[in-house]
């Protein structure tokens, strides 16, 4: 078995799976076969040096990665994976959980809260507080929860489950006064709120997926008895994508290997990608530091994509500094440049994607083979619309299709009622958005009176509101809003009739109540696609021909189909590969994101650099990176992301908008990395490494948008200057060097 195992090994797997004793850690960079080395070590321990598999733990970072791994192996020993300790660290805890949180007087049948459990009892204590949506919302809470569950030290943590989870009693008394308006974000406010969230879960006996690590760490680090007997049965622990392990992770592991000290961590720091998750790099570019006795196994050969992807995917992530030095290679073919589309907005630049991947599928390339990745979910809007426009098919992963989301559904159909009376559908969907009291018996009477007069489920409501039937209810006022806006759908812009009516029908208070950002985000996606739809059209855009556009992208077939292009964020294709990879919005404030870019936190924007690299390797033959110059529906120009001009130029091929001969100019300006910054409404172009008599060359290292700040590095001064765009202004009006100012007019 020994001979079979290593046979469809290389040099480098042989010696992954060899290496069994102490700690090793394996840096594996993206598709270098770390998959088939993990799986060997596995088998090599359980059948050469006969370890039963129930002392073995793998780790690994997602149930679909787990059961891959459990499948792959049953294929190979003919034998029933099932109870092999091959899981996720959730996994894990709920396993243990399951045997041990007795000891805490929890019952085995415990709840496990996902996301949106957590919002429905977070609706209800912000009702019940009475907090207002412009001073707090879900995201922001579910963000101090995690925060407090993620202490640096686990001490912090224990004793915030001794004394509330295990001590304290189920009741308690909120400190604030309902209603409270204030801007600020005091710390009694939040207290109150985090500790009634906590209140109602423990009297579901719930745990979130923070407490299932938590909760047995507690165990663990409270029970020497389960401690060592878990430690004494746990032979070897191996943990992939270790990059993403969080501080707790890593104490569990520490715990759970204290009597036989064998870990085996594999991953890659350059796909670390989930520090908002709590992960950190530190882990695995240090784990030589704190594991005495470290060996560290290098696997750098790519087997996947073409020297051109991994030269620029290199070239991009080489501008880190808090990494492990080493280079991708591969031995396959140069292949493909990466293509680089400029286009004139983002209508244009979805559209020119679309027409990009048709020509691809006319050149015999499936379109199951095809992704476009996001730096957000936002984004998937306008691909959507071109691809529907374009008769593309596609599928989204992860996320409900923009039009099939709950929020944007209501909206349409307040619009579809509003042009035909006669609509039942839409008319069942709003009556009671908001809420007007027209119930399951009020609404059984409207369909008996329209199912004998032969009408309407609106035209029965117009006719018989003011019956007894009716009183106490809203439904003249739902009658009024619809009459009164029915009359203005030839007069007024669409864009502005639904303006209008969200405010008239309180839908945007009641979705900034409902504390849910995503929502609202959504709508004013919603109406920004509205106004670039009007801008689009010759004449003026009417009502139904809006309505005729979005039923092509409401009734679409929801089966995935193989012949799909896939759509999805840069975060849900880690895992993944595709032959053909666009990769769109290549914005600063889009990617980079806003938050890097406004707290220039050196961490932050390394992430978001890691992000991009994980972006470029998905790609197997070629690479296609895309943005645009401004916004359809605004005056705000984008600035090309830095990551563009990180990457080498003679890898580039480079296509822009024909017409525009400023494209082309600041285009060639951002690639020979001069930098544009705006102050005062003007915008500034600056080239680095101008020469100076006195202080030498000199390159911008950074840029705090925020505060106006560059961050100046003098080639005879050891440390970068800080100064504002004026300073610098006027700097080189005394140097007599000109400063080109763009005037885009």
């Amino acid at each position: 078995m020994e001979k079979t195992i290593l046979t469809w090994l290389n040099d480098i797997q042989k010696k992954a799976c060899l290496t069994t004793e102490w700690f090793i850690r394996l840096v594996a960079w993206a598709w270098s076969g770390k998959t088939k080395a993990l799986i060997s070590r596995y088998l090599y321990i359980t059948q050469e040096l006969w370890i039963n598999p129930g002392n073995i733990l793998c780790i690994t970072f997602t149930n679909k990665a787990a059961n891959e791994m459990k499948n792959r192996i049953r294929k190979i020993l003919w034998e029933d994976t099932s109870n092999s300790l091959i899981t996720t660290y959730h996994g894990f805890g709920v396993r243990f959980l399951r045997e041990e949180i007795h000891k805490l007087n929890y019952p085995k049948s415990f709840k496990i809260l996902d996301e949106e459990d957590q919002k429905a009892i977070l609706r209800e204590v912000f009702k019940e507080l009475d907090i207002e949506y412009k001073n707090y919302t879900f995201k922001m809470v579910l963000n101090e929860i995690r925060r407090i569950k993620h202490m640096p030290t686990f001490s912090i943590t224990k004793d915030y489950i001794k004394n509330f989870w295990i001590n304290e009693k189920i009741d308690y008394t909120p400190s604030i006064s309902k209603g409270i308006a204030s801007k600020e974000f005091p710390i009694t406010v939040i207290n109150d709120i985090i500790n009634w969230y906590f209140v109602k879960q423990k009297k579901n006996f719930a745990l979130d997926f923070d407490d299932l690590l938590l909760f047995s760490l507690y165990i663990l680090w409270t029970d020497n008895i389960t401690r060592e007997k878990r430690s004494k049965k746990l032979n070897y622990i191996m943990i992939d994508e270790y990059q993403d392990s969080n501080t707790h992770d890593n104490l569990l592991i520490d715990i759970l290997s204290e009597y036989h000290k064998n870990i085996f961590v594999v991953g890659d720091p350059d796909q670390t990608i989930y520090e908002w998750r709590g992960a950190s790099v530190w882990f695995i570019n240090n784990f030589h530091k704190s594991h005495i006795k470290t060996e560290t196994i290098i696997m750098a050969e790519n087997y996947r994509s073409t020297k051109t992807i991994l030269s620029g995917a290199n070239s991009i992530i080489k501008n880190n500094k808090n990494r492990i030095e080493k280079d991708l290679f591969t031995k396959n073919k140069e292949w493909e440049k990466i293509i680089y589309f400029h286009w004139k907005d983002d209508s244009d630049e979805a559209n020119r994607i679309s027409q990009k991947i048709k020509e691809l599928y006319s050149n015999w390339v499936k379109l199951n083979d095809i992704a476009v990745l996001f730096r957000a979910s936002a984004s998937s809007r306008k691909i959507e619309q071109a691809f529907i426009k374009n008769n593309i098919s596609y599928i989204i992963y992860g996320w409900i299709r923009f039009f099939e989301r709950k929020e944007i559904k209501d909206i349409i159909a307040y619009l579809q009622l509003l042009m035909n009376q006669d609509d039942d559908i839409a008319f069942r969907r709003i009556i009671n958005y908001p809420g007007r009291l027209i119930w399951e018996k009020r609404l059984e009477y409207i369909e008996q009176l329209a199912n004998k007069e032969k009408t309407s489920l609106y035209r029965v409501l117009k006719k018989y509101w003011g019956s007894k039937k009716f009183e106490g209810t809203w439904s003249i006022s739902f009658i009024d809003t619809i009459e009164y806006f029915r009359k203005q759908i030839e007069t007024i812009k669409i864009s502005d009739l639904l303006d209008k009516l969200l405010q008239e029908t309180w839908i945007m208070k009641i979705l900034r109540q409902d504390w849910d950002e995503d929502r609202l985000e959504n709508v004013e996606e919603l109406i920004s696609s509205i106004i670039a739809m009007e801008e689009n059209y010759w004449e003026e855009l009417a009502l139904s021909q809006y309505l005729q556009d979005i039923a092509l992208y409401t009734n679409l077939d929801k089966e995935e189909k193989k012949g799909s292009v896939k759509l999805m964020t840069i975060h849900q294709a880690k895992w993944l590969e595709f032959p053909y990879v666009f990769i769109c919005d290549l914005v600063e404030w889009i990617f980079p994101n806003k938050r890097s870019i406004e707290e220039a936190k050196e961490e932050w924007l390394e992430e978001e650099r890691r992000l991009m690299y994980v972006a470029t390797t998905r790609a197997k033959e070629q690479l296609f990176l895309t943005n645009s110059e401004w916004f359809h529906h605004s005056s705000w120009d984008k600035i090309p992301s830095r990551f563009l001009h990180e990457i080498d130029n003679p890898l580039l091929i480079i296509e822009w908008e024909k017409e525009s001969a400023l494209d082309k100019n600041r285009l060639k300006n951002y690639l020979e990395k001069k930098i544009w910054i705006q102050n005062n409404g003007r915008n500034f172009l600056i080239w680095n490494n101008i020469e100076h008599h006195i202080f030498g060359k000199w390159v911008i290292e950074d840029i705090h948008y925020k505060s106006k700040t560059l961050y100046i590095k003098f080639e005879n001064r050891n440390t970068p200057k800080a100064m504002d765009i004026a300073t610098i202004e006027n700097l080189i009006t005394e140097w007599k060097i000109t400063l080109q100012l763009d005037n885009p007019s």
